[in-house]
């Protein structure tokens, strides 16, 4: 059976092993975090940081989001909010992206770029010196709580630190090749 495209949603991380798939044609919606337009066109952008909203620029076709837990004075001009209960809250942007996911009713998600435990290294220079690690104890079990009721993969060559399905990038490039017919 056909999975409908509307189902599927890409979420682009910010952790190296992503670079590899960059070339994928566009043909589900797809979420991208922080400055992921400097590589790639998505439909969807969001960040955590108020430091960073700051600096990605509005683009025609792109919605922007973001939370409010964000540290903003004021909500920044032209983002939408992403919204979620406080007791599963993200703390940084690819957790932001899952969210938005689970709002938007996207059910089967397939995550790129996801390097939880390979290392903390990020593709972008946020200029604040070296990137916190990302998978926290909290974030790990917010990723578990949304598998159990979304069909989340992470695209991946090594197993990550996250209890979530792993797929290889082979295997997800023989999927979504047979999804392009």
């Amino acid at each position: 059976m056909r999975v409908r495209d509307q189902d599927n949603c890409i979420i682009w991380f910010n952790g190296p092993s992503r670079n590899a798939l960059l070339d994928l044609p566009h043909h589900f919606t797809e979420i991208g975090c922080n400055y992921i337009l400097q590589d790639r066109r998505v439909d969807h952008v969001v960040a955590y940081d108020a430091r960073v909203v700051n600096t990605v620029p509005a683009t025609e076709g792109v919605q922007r989001w973001s939370t409010r837990s964000g540290g903003f004075t004021d909500w920044p001009r032209g983002w939408s909010e992403v919204r979620m209960p406080t007791y599963r809250r993200p703390e940084q942007s690819g957790t932001l992206a899952v969210a938005l996911a689970d709002q938007l009713r996207f059910r089967r998600l397939w995550i790129l770029g996801c390097d939880w435990g390979i290392n903390t290294k990020t593709i972008y220079d946020y200029g604040c010196g070296r990137s916190a690690r990302k998978h926290t104890n909290s974030q790990k079990r917010l990723m578990e709580h949304w598998a159990q009721r979304l069909d989340i993969h992470v695209v991946a060559d090594e197993t990550r630190d996250v209890s979530v399905p792993h797929i290889t990038q082979v295997q997800f490039r023989e999927w979504y090749q047979d999804q392009l017919g």
